[in-house]
């Protein structure tokens, strides 16, 4: 009886005891909490010979970014129509339009805590338009985000392989197109990866700077990009460009999801500097593509000798005829990112950059997206 009294008496002890740690835990105020939880989350689980976090918690950062978006888009024009004399005549050509925005630069300053913060950024060129950007990077996984939408009035036009009713050209002509309204472009790439080798090794220390590879590691790492553009050139005064060129197709909608998988790598040669390479191939098992086509209603019953070049795009109405939508064939995309890191005491600096390659095809059309960005910073941690 003695044995069984002294038992229950250790079990409430015990119990009490871990209650009051409980309520001891839940004490603690939220900003002591929080701390806790940046402190230990970017290096849980991880193996303290390969991964460390800097002794230093607060970083301020100087930004640099240049970037360019480009698109790329190739169709064949095979039409038969009724000549000026009335009888029916056949052309048909190649047709390519490249989309190059100039260079894109900016500047920013970003303040942070264990890599959690926040920045602003300026452009440096005054490119109109909306570029915005998201990244995070934790042990095992990150995101990044890019949103652009912006417009743009000289393509670069391209004619090649022409021939009017079965008589050739071997001269291809080209130059700018100078549209009459800008044409409008809009994208988003959402590009999501996981880390299988998260003990040893850590994206983030080439990326995010929030801890510190100490020794040579690789791991293997899985993908998903979900990418969408926007080609819109329905204004009425470009009715030249698109009866000839595209067939009347005004509005280009294109989405597609990719898997992809590929490896990295943090090389680390000398104390302070860390190199890291990503090669990530992706393969598009969603590519679907959506095409809005118009008609254009000339009114030239109000069109006379005083009418100038102003009032005739007036006189245009653009209708819409229908949306056709089709899904793409699978496509392999790549993605392609590299970092140079260098810290010396509290100071660090670092370069990267990053490829995006997107194709798809729609009809007789075929499109190609690219996008590349370098970055530079230079960072004093305290």
């Amino acid at each position: 009886m003695r044995r069984l009294y002294l038992i229950c008496l250790l079990f409430c002890l015990t119990v009490r005891s871990t209650q009051a740690q409980e309520q001891s835990k839940q004490k603690k105020p939220f900003k002591e909490r929080l701390l806790h939880f940046l402190d230990s989350s970017n290096v849980e689980g991880t193996d303290p010979d390969y991964i460390a976090l800097p002794e230093k918690k607060w970083c301020i950062t100087l930004n640099s970014t240049t970037d360019q978006m480009s698109l790329d888009l190739n169709s064949h024009v095979d039409e038969t129509y009724q000549g000026l004399d009335g009888s029916p005549s056949r052309s048909s050509f190649d047709f390519n339009l490249k989309i190059k925005p100039p260079v894109a630069q900016s500047l920013g300053l970003w303040v942070g805590y264990r890599g959690w913060g926040a920045g602003y950024s300026f452009s440096l060129t005054g490119n109109k338009g909306i570029n915005m950007s998201f990244n995070i990077a934790t042990p095992s996984n990150g995101v990044n985000i890019r949103w652009r939408r912006f417009d743009f009035s000289t393509p670069e036009g391209r004619f090649s392989n022409m021939s009017l009713n079965g008589e050739t050209y071997d001269e291809d002509y080209e130059g700018s197109l100078n549209l009459a309204r800008p044409m409008k472009i809009e994208s988003f790439v959402f590009d999501g990866y996981w880390i299988f080798n998260k003990r040893r090794f850590a994206l983030a220390s080439a990326y995010g700077q929030n801890v510190l590879q100490k020794r040579s590691a690789g791991s293997l790492i899985a993908g998903l990009m979900v990418y969408y553009q926007k080609f819109d050139i329905s204004q009425p005064e470009n009715l030249l460009v698109l009866s000839d060129m595209f067939k009347g197709m005004g509005c280009l909608k294109i989405y597609q999801g990719s898997l992809g998988a590929g490896y990295t790598y943090n090389w680390v040669p000398m104390k302070g500097l860390l190199v890291n390479a990503v090669a990530m191939p992706v393969i598009s098992i969603l590519n679907y593509m959506k095409a809005d086509s118009y008609t254009w209603n000339i009114s030239s019953e109000s069109i006379n000798d005083d009418t100038d070049i102003d009032d005739f795009w007036n006189l245009i109405n653009a209708d819409y005829e229908r949306s056709n939508s089709q899904w793409g064939r699978v496509r392999l995309n790549v993605d392609v990112r590299a970092s140079v890191t260098y810290r010396y005491r509290n100071w660090f600096i670092n370069a990267m950059g990053q490829i995006h390659s997107f194709s798809s095809s729609y009809d007789e059309t075929d499109i190609r997206m690219g996008n590349w960005d370098v970055k530079g910073a230079i960072g004093f941690t305290f």
